[in-house]
């Protein structure tokens, strides 16, 4: 008896064409992007033929329980077919890396391989070989005619569900993996990356700093605002993981994000980004803030573009990622109408263009320690680590400058006891230059917000730092 495995969602974990079409935009930006609606209109099986193949066959998420199965049914004699809706290209690839295969049916550009069409080429196929059974493995709805006219089914990822149905049929069952998948809910909440949320606090930084502390209205504007950024960041954070899905797998760690690992689909992806984006502009108009949607939509929009191209520039994307993180202090500043003094945007810039260059110098010790010489799906090579670091931490100085400026300039316009601000620069010094060292030491496993927030000495440093404004405003005199 004869084995029809399909590709996509049962021998690998994701979807080949939708990965080919990232890596196409990816390669073309715009005009990659404008090919592919171009071909769509004359058809799937049209688009897949046109798409050339990018994919790394090698990194692919393959389902280790289905792949031990097939070789077993190898070494008992029994034919092993890849039949797949991609591209003979792309099944070749495959075949090539899992030697499992005795022969391929695969898309041409007048047939999309699936369903029914499907259901013909395999009859056609056993036909000719003189089967009379065959089992198919497969995952979508899709594949249920061909599972009604096989002996043996194979239900792979959200298809194990269905496995009562079939064994309702009298059909022998196997599942892949052996329990039924517990869906895609888990998954999706991890790609959010949560975590990642406590960046958005900044925006209640202006709101604190003011020292409008019981001013209700305005902490609930801020939490409004806050919210809706993080609807935006994660519905970016899914993008950002679709376009690096490449280089995430060749990463030690990132290479556990959901989309890498394909416990989440990308077309799953696309749709959730859509819909978180939507809400994190429909949330504040339904509050009559159109400000607040306008910031979001900002901000969504320029880290699209950092997302889809500007993050592979050098020096420009650092500039970018310091400019939003200081954006959300800004989007603090939209929600609840205080104003900071244009001193304290300068030393937000600064010093979050520290962090920004500590983020990516701590990026080029995975190279490094691989002996490879530049860091993939960025434009900096292991070389530039020295020149990195100067810039960085001449950032952490400027800020510190600035700050001081700021202490003996404008400070007593805004604080009662502006003397008590001036152990904060030395705190300051202490926690950028600690945190460098950590960088240096290859040891600043996260986003540089991410760990200050998991840091206790970071934390304790920030705390003495909120405790000495409190005093300076006159909080407890």
């Amino acid at each position: 008896m004869p084995v029809f495995v399909d590709l996509d969602g049962t021998l690998i974990t994701s979807d080949s064409l939708v990965e080919n079409m990232l890596g196409h935009i990816r390669s073309r930006h715009i005009k990659g992007a404008w090919e592919i609606v171009s071909w769509l209109r004359q058809g799937k099986a049209h688009l897949k033929s046109k798409i050339p193949c990018s994919l790394d066959v090698t990194q692919l998420p393959y389902r280790q329980s289905l792949i031990e199965y097939l070789r077993a049914a190898r070494e008992q004699g029994r034919p092993i077919i890849l039949a797949t809706a991609s591209t003979r290209e792309i099944a070749e690839g495959v075949a090539g890396h899992l030697p499992l295969f005795d022969d391929l049916l695969t898309s041409t550009p007048e047939e999309n391989l699936k369903g029914e069409t499907k259901l013909l080429r395999i009859q056609e196929w056993c036909a000719s070989h003189g089967a009379d059974q065959f089992e198919y493995i497969g995952d979508s709805r899709a594949d249920s005619p061909i599972w009604a006219e096989a002996s043996v089914v194979g239900l792979a990822g959200g298809a194990t569900k269905d496995e009562s149905t079939w064994r309702g049929q009298s059909k022998e069952c196997f599942l892949f993996p052996a329990q039924k998948s517990p869906g895609v809910f888990p998954p999706a909440l991890k790609a959010l990356r949560p975590y990642q949320w406590v960046k958005n606090t900044l925006v209640f930084l202006p709101l604190f700093l003011s020292g409008s502390w019981i001013a209700l209205d305005l902490w609930l504007r801020a939490g409004l605002m806050f919210a809706s950024l993080c609807l935006a960041s994660s519905a970016v954070y899914l993008i950002n993981d679709l376009f690096d899905i490449e280089s995430d797998r060749e990463h030690p760690r990132k290479k556990n994000r959901p989309i890498a690992k394909g416990t989440l689909l990308p077309m799953d992806a696309v749709l959730l980004s859509g819909m978180l984006a939507c809400l994190a502009v429909l949330i504040p108009l339904i509050f009559q803030s159109p400000k607040m949607a306008l910031a979001s939509l900002v901000y969504m929009g320029v880290a699209a573009l950092y997302t889809l191209w500007l993050k592979r520039e050098v020096m420009i994307d650092v500039i970018v990622l310091a400019g939003l993180y200081t954006f959300r202090i800004l989007a603090g500043i939209v929600a609840t109408g205080v104003v900071l003094s244009h001193w304290m945007l300068a030393f937000s810039m600064f010093l979050f263009l520290s962090l920004a260059m500590a983020k990516r110098y701590q990026e080029m010790h995975m190279p490094k320690t691989m002996n490879k010489d530049r860091v993939k799906g960025r434009d900096y090579f292991v070389d530039d680590m020295a020149i990195v670091s100067q810039i960085g931490t001449s950032a952490a100085i400027a800020s510190l400058v600035i700050f001081c400026l700021y202490i003996e300039s404008q400070a007593r316009v805004h604080y009662e006891y502006p003397f008590v601000l001036w152990p904060i620069p030395p705190m300051i010094l202490y926690w950028l230059t600690r945190l460098w060292v950590i960088a240096h030491r290859g040891q600043l496993t996260d986003d540089p917000i991410v760990y200050t927030f998991k840091d206790k000495i970071s934390l304790a440093v920030l705390g003495g730092i909120g405790l000495l404004i409190v005093v300076a405003k006159g909080f407890f005199f």
